[in-house]
């Protein structure tokens, strides 16, 4: 059965973020910052809990189709809770009530390179001339569209707010690069309890500071909005592109998101789209291209591995040769797909292949 390929589950991770920006400043006259960034946290929490709900009531235990959460992974889900999470959420709803659209726009494109840099530096993950190309063709079509936002045209200022927001998207490159160690986990486990954790944590401080919840209806707008944008739908999309993608790769497509801001601005307020759209559609496409276009391929030896994660058999490394079975292993879901426990023999060979699960070696200059 056909399957979405991970560079789709990026895009769609940009665009559910892409939200976040003009509902948020079309929420801050309505709820005080702090209060606001607890329901997107727990709107995000709620939608997810009732999704996994909703899927166990059917009879699809996620255990069969996803790795359950372990101890080794409670450190890096830690990591990603505060800075994919409560850090980032709060600073961009305090950034984005302080600061103008175009600043926002401009600086959120920001997130791509913090990640990128990160992931190269940091975690060694292979980033060849080409990504870090195509990283810069869709930053710089982002800050140009964002230089076309209507009247506060050319009115970029490095503010207060806009400070946070820089320190926001710092703290998702650094959220970005953690999901990538625990990206094997189910997607739903890792939203539900960051998104909880975080959400819990900033609604007790709203609440000792004396704040109290907006209407019914903002509150639920809300939380759609948290739902969508600042977890949920976002978070889960974005974990399924890190999975086959690796970070670097997964942030530069979800580095559309300013672009479909712009966009969704658009039918939402009702206003005509800038000049400069046309001025940054050939660096958006350019950069499109030489991610869509990438054939990163040489000859690499996996060794010896046991693990648990989400996957088919139609790959080179889940076959039924090297991939043997029991009738205690679950069976395939509709999209074909199961998860247990399982050994990799060791194997040399080559094919195209991106720093997924099974491709996180050491790269040498002529391998990039």
């Amino acid at each position: 059965m056909y399957h979405p390929p991970p560079a789709v589950y990026a895009i769609l991770a940009g665009l559910c973020f892409s939200a976040s920006v003009p509902f948020t400043k079309l929420l801050s006259p309505e709820v005080t910052p702090l209060m606001l960034a607890a329901v997107f946290l727990l709107g995000s929490a709620t939608g997810t809990t009732a999704y996994a709900a909703f899927m166990y009531v059917r009879g699809q235990k996620r255990s069969s189709v996803e790795a359950p959460l372990t101890q080794k992974d409670l450190p890096w889900l830690l990591m990603v809770t505060l800075f994919g999470s409560l850090f980032p959420t709060l600073l961009t709803v305090y950034g984005v009530a302080a600061t103008t659209a175009t600043t926002a726009s401009f600086l959120f494109s920001f997130e791509g390179a913090a990640t990128v840099l990160m992931a190269c530096i940091l975690f060694r993950e292979a980033v060849d001339r080409r990504i870090w190309a195509a990283v810069v063709c869709i930053t710089f079509s982002c800050m140009i569209m964002s230089l076309g936002d209507g009247a506060e045209r050319f009115g970029i200022q490095f503010s207060y707010g806009a400070m946070l927001i820089l320190l926001a998207c710092l703290s998702w490159g650094i959220a970005n690069n953690c999901i990538r160690m625990i990206s094997g986990v189910d997607p739903i486990y890792q939203t539900l309890v960051r998104s909880w954790i975080g959400g819990l944590i900033l609604f007790v401080l709203a609440l000792a500071s004396g704040e109290v919840l907006p209407s019914f209806s903002v509150v639920l707008f809300a939380a759609i909005v948290g739902f969508t944008s600042y977890g949920g739908l976002a978070s889960i999309f974005f974990v399924y592109g890190v999975r086959d993608l690796g970070s670097a790769r997964t942030t530069t497509y979800f580095s559309l998101n300013p672009f479909f801001g712009i966009v969704l601005s658009v039918i939402i307020f009702q206003t005509l789209p800038s000049a400069m759209l046309w001025i940054a559609l050939p660096f958006l496409l350019i950069g499109m291209w030489l991610l869509i276009t990438e054939r990163h391929q040489h000859l690499h030896t996996h060794e010896s591995l046991i693990h648990e994660h989400r996957h088919r058999h139609d790959d080179l490394h889940h076959d039924d040769v090297l991939h043997l079975h029991t009738k205690e292993h679950p069976e395939l879901d509709s999209w074909d797909f199961h998860s247990h426990r399982h050994e990799h023999e060791p194997i040399t060979h080559s094919h195209v292949h991106h720093p997924d699960l099974h491709h996180r070696h050491e790269h040498s200059i002529m391998d990039k």
